[in-house]
């Protein structure tokens, strides 16, 4: 070891070797300064060196040449930790797990939002047909965040799962206001619901859009990117929540849970009224078939006079 250190003074203060003393940090006070020409050097407790990767125009071979270089450094086996660090590494490891990321994320929101909507809807229909506004709006958003620029990154990633609670919000209350209606038909119920809960739906669409207009002059990254999928949620999640979705219900939505139970005692007497055949005389009188019936119906029918 002793050698070691010798020669690696002699290098460090060499014509050809001076120029890589800063990539050394030693055991006293962890700089090269500790260095003394002619003496050992202190021990190395941290070394570098540097590698240049070549220019790259595609994400996909940056994210393969960084692959290569960590399964080279892990393949050497170094004795003490060894591993590959440059600026541009912390954008291509979020760009190589981003994707299963999102993925990952969008399903378990979309699965809590499932939850949530059947324990407070109560409808499984419903509920599947919300689902289904949901995910016809993320489809719409992350198509049109391409023709409007922008990629899958941090940022997008973060507002698309974002606007997955957020845009539910169009939908459920359109279908819990529908079951709730006391109308008898689909499509009254649907016009019924539109004309109580409607406006309020689209009254919360446009007050978001008005909290988040002013971001559209922002020249931020971050905050463009979140104007234009926040933008993109509100436009996509009114028109599903508020056109789509009636639509839907109007054709298939779930029976009121009260209207076959009324359908059915409005549709089917009691058996006393079957037996019972009572008629009213011109003098007020009931007079029937049975005798004995009307004296036993006496208390409870009232006659004017």
């Amino acid at each position: 070891m002793t050698f070691f250190n010798e020669k690696l003074t002699q290098y460090l203060f060499s014509p050809g070797g001076g120029k890589y003393r800063h990539l050394f940090e030693f055991a006293n006070n962890g700089s090269e300064t500790d260095l003394r020409c002619g003496k050992a050097a202190p021990k190395v407790i941290m070394s570098s060196m540097r590698f240049q990767h070549k220019q790259f125009y595609a994400a996909s071979e940056q994210l393969e040449a960084m692959r290569w270089l960590k399964k080279i450094i892990k393949d050497e086996d170094f004795d003490g930790m060894a591993f590959a660090l440059a600026q541009p590494y912390s954008r291509w490891e979020i760009d190589e797990v981003i994707g299963w990321e999102l993925q990952r994320n969008l399903v378990i929101a979309i699965v809590c939002v499932l939850i949530t909507t059947f324990v407070l809807i109560a409808d499984l229909c419903s509920c599947i047909l919300v689902l289904t506004t949901i995910l016809l709006n993320l489809v719409n958003v992350v198509g049109y965040m391409h023709f409007w620029g922008l990629t899958i990154d941090i940022v997008a990633a973060t507002n698309i799962i974002i606007s997955v609670g957020l845009c539910v919000d169009f939908s459920a209350h359109i279908a819990h206001s529908f079951l709730n209606q006391p109308q008898k038909t689909r499509a009254d119920r649907m016009v019924a619901a539109l004309t109580s809960i409607g406006p309020a739906v689209f009254n919360g669409g446009i007050s978001t859009l008005i909290a988040i207009i002013m971001l559209i002059s922002s020249q931020s990254h971050v905050f463009i990117s979140y104007f234009k999928i926040f933008f993109l949620m509100i436009v996509f999640g009114l028109f599903h929540g508020l056109i789509l979705l009636p639509v839907i219900l109007s054709l298939v939505g779930s029976q009121h849970k009260h209207l076959a139970e009324k359908d059915y005692n409005d549709a089917t007497p009691s058996e006393e009224l079957k037996d019972i055949k009572i008629k009213l005389t011109t003098n007020g009188s009931p007079t029937t078939n049975n005798a004995e019936d009307v004296e036993n119906q006496k208390e409870d029918i009232h006659c004017p006079s």
